[in-house]
């Protein structure tokens, strides 16, 4: 269901989100009155202090607020879903490292690209790009519902994402960008000619 974004202005410039099935059903969620019902399921997302005005449609004279949909890349998206993001950051994170750094081809990788990358350091940043890339396709394909939408296993694109780079930088001599490797991933491209 989108999330839709709209201002209202008390004693501060407030910034709300709300899930709705469509901009006609977010302005009767919201009604003509500004402090309607939808807070129960609205989202605080900034306050603003500022002077008291209206952010409303000139033409009418009720105090109805523009309301507008939000999606990933705008900035009311990412603060409606920034515990969601933040929390599958840091579990893509401590996997692809934890799977990385215990990997059969471990070994191999660090003394080719050890000192090339600096280290540790190189490794962890490499790691994190990965995350990063793994989120992202999260966030493009249903979030939390990403992986029963494509039919497999989070653990199991972890592995095929670490396993897939590891191979690919040995093959070719070169670190892989991790946001190019992952929409090919074996894993992935079996579950969709399976569907």
């Amino acid at each position: 269901m989108p999330f839709y974004n709209f201002a209202i202005y008390v004693d501060a410039r407030e910034e709300w989100a709300i899930q709705a099935d469509s901009l006609d059903h977010a302005r009767q969620l919201i009604g003509d009155d500004a402090n309607g019902n939808w807070l129960d399921s609205a989202i605080l997302l900034e306050t603003e202090p500022v002077e008291r005005r209206d952010e409303f449609v000139t033409e009418d004279d009720d105090e109805t607020p523009a309301v507008e949909e939000i999606t990933p890349g705008h900035w009311a998206w990412r603060a409606a879903h920034s515990d969601y993001l933040e929390h599958a950051m840091r579990q893509n994170i401590a996997a692809i490292s934890g799977d990385f750094h215990t990997h059969e081809l471990y070994g191999e990788f660090y003394e080719t690209f050890g000192k090339l990358i600096d280290g540790f350091v190189g490794q962890y940043e490499l790691c994190i790009a990965m995350a990063e890339a793994l989120t992202a396709w999260e966030i493009a394909n249903g979030m939390g519902e990403a992986y029963e939408n494509a039919g497999v296993p989070w653990i199991e694109v972890v592995e095929d994402f670490v396993k897939t780079v590891l191979e690919t930088a040995i093959a070719d001599g070169a670190v892989p960008e991790p946001a190019g490797i992952l929409p090919a991933l074996p894993v992935l491209t079996r579950s969709q000619t399976a569907a």
